[in-house]
């Protein structure tokens, strides 16, 4: 900026400015030191998570009649309604304090979340029950914001090993190791029966509940929630208990419900936040080839450069934070398709064509002629890797496949057949035979590495089917029944009074 200045008045002026600026700054940097020190004493720290625990436990006794260790054991939640006059006097605030102050000591003295931190931490068990209780039971709190706050205390209480990859704030967690506070929140996690119960069903809806969130700011907030779910849904994914009452949920709402909408929901925000990185890849992409252009660019005025590098750093912000969504959904999508019984969900008619016609309409971007248009200059500023989003989309193709094969075969009589390939084959608008192809072989670049044998024949049969129903053109699976009513907008919910005049 000062090179530009040209006066030498005005350069001075400029370096005045500057110097002042950072002098301001240093002071601040040096006040924020001074409050971080003495806010993370310990004997502070300790007094303040003492007083806090206190006030989860009575907080948890006005609100279901029991208190102590005990009577945790005997909850059944959701908790009955109406909620208690006692509770719902109490302010909000008084949670969100809490939450406030955990997740400042989580992120920046997790070792005091452990009884065993030379007598400075505190047991989170009664923390555990609070939030479970409350985030399963949305009529004593009906806020979606503050039990997704809760829901965010949880993910930076997640264990985390040395090899873990972290995704959003995840990246504040610092809780490594096999001993310590790691140990003790291993154990609140998969050991606490109450927990282990309720907190995957209960995150599930909380997933859902976060679109209708009443905050500022919730168009990026619900975002950022969803992906902190995400993040602990994949840890409990990965535990046995949690993965078993998972499935047990799914089944027992004979797979519609909230395991429907949790689905759907993954399906909307994969095809909005994929659809409008694409978008932002583009405007880099022409705001990169106007700078690069030298004749352009000393065309333009001062006022439009500048207006024009602002509107790139902005829409680069705008495009990490959507391809950080749009990862975490896809990782979701991965995992949630190894089991047979959360991949029935999107196998109804009503739900797999929703999910190839978004896997389909990316994977042509990602692989057909349109890619040219995402090349960006240092892609890595923006977390964009179109090879890991590629991989993540093919692996949800051979999972689904997979698991709707293995449902056909063991139905006995082959009365069912697979519908995902014949699906997927059928998609005349986006779905090109060659796309799959290129995946495996790298006709137009280097291929993809599939890690494993099993992985290329699986990827090179699903192929085949897919080929098979899109050259012969022989889908005849009746019309698809109309979406379920909580899928429609509101708009086409209503009856209009009168019909539309004539033009």
């Amino acid at each position: 900026m000062l090179q530009e200045l040209t006066n030498p008045g005005e350069r001075a002026m400029a370096q005045v400015a500057l110097s002042r600026g950072k002098a301001q700054l240093d002071y601040l940097q040096a006040r924020y030191q001074a409050f971080l020190t003495v806010l993370l004493d310990p004997a502070l720290v300790a007094d303040v998570l003492a007083f806090y625990r206190l006030m989860a436990a009575w907080l948890t006794s006005l609100a279901t009649g029991v208190s102590g260790p005990s009577g945790a054991a005997v909850l059944s939640l959701p908790l009955p309604e109406p909620a208690p006059q006692a509770f719902t006097c109490m302010p909000e605030y008084f949670v969100e304090d809490m939450c406030s102050v955990l997740l400042f000591v989580s992120r920046f003295a997790p070792q005091l979340l452990s009884s065993a931190a030379d007598g400075a931490g505190v047991r989170l068990d009664e923390f555990a029950v609070f939030f479970t209780t409350l985030m399963a039971s949305p009529q004593y709190i009906r806020s979606a914001f503050l039990r997704s706050k809760l829901s965010e205390v949880l993910e930076l209480w997640l264990p985390q090993n040395e090899g873990d990859e972290l995704t959003g704030r995840s990246a504040f967690r610092r809780i490594r190791g096999p001993s310590g506070p790691a140990a003790e929140l291993a154990a609140l996690f998969n050991c606490h029966p109450l927990v282990v119960q309720h907190l995957t069903p209960v995150l599930v809806r909380l997933y859902n509940d976060i679109e209708h969130t009443e905050r500022e700011g919730a168009f990026y907030f619900k975002f950022n929630m969803r992906t902190t779910i995400a993040n602990i849904l994949r840890y409990l994914w990965a535990q046995q208990h949690h993965r078993a009452v998972w499935l047990k949920a799914v089944r027992d709402e004979e797979y519609r419900g909230n395991s429907e909408r949790f689905a759907n929901m993954l399906l909307n925000d994969l095809t909005y936040l994929l659809d409008e990185a694409l978008k932002l890849l583009k405007l880099l992409r022409e705001a990169e080839d106007t700078r690069a252009d030298e004749t352009r660019w000393a065309a333009m005025s001062r006022e439009d450069r500048d207006e024009l590098v602002r509107m790139q750093e902005r829409n680069g912000q705008n495009l990490t934070a959507m391809i950080r969504s749009a990862t975490s959904v896809i990782d979701t999508l991965n995992f949630i398709t190894e089991e047979a019984d959360t991949t029935r969900t999107l196998l109804q008619p009503h739900m797999v064509e929703r999910l190839r016609d978004s896997l389909n309409y990316f994977l042509k971007y990602l692989v057909g002629p349109e890619r040219r248009q995402l090349r960006v200059r240092n892609p890595e500023k923006y977390n964009f890797n179109a090879r890991e989003l590629l991989r993540g989309l093919v692996t949800v193709y051979l999972h689904v496949d997979s698991i709707d094969r293995a449902i056909a075969a063991n139905s006995g009589g082959g009365a069912a057949a697979p519908v995902f390939a014949a699906a997927v084959g059928g998609d005349k608008r986006s779905f090109k035979p060659e796309y799959l192809l290129e995946v495996g072989r790298g006709t137009r670049g280097p291929p993809l590495p599939l890690r494993h044998l099993s992985t290329h024949t699986a990827h090179h049969g699903l192929t085949i089917r897919m080929t098979v129903w899109f050259r012969n053109g022989i889908i005849q699976s009746p019309q698809p029944p109309l979406s379920p009513r909580h899928f429609l907008p509101r708009a086409f919910s209503c009856i209009f009074p009168l019909p539309a005049a004539p033009l």
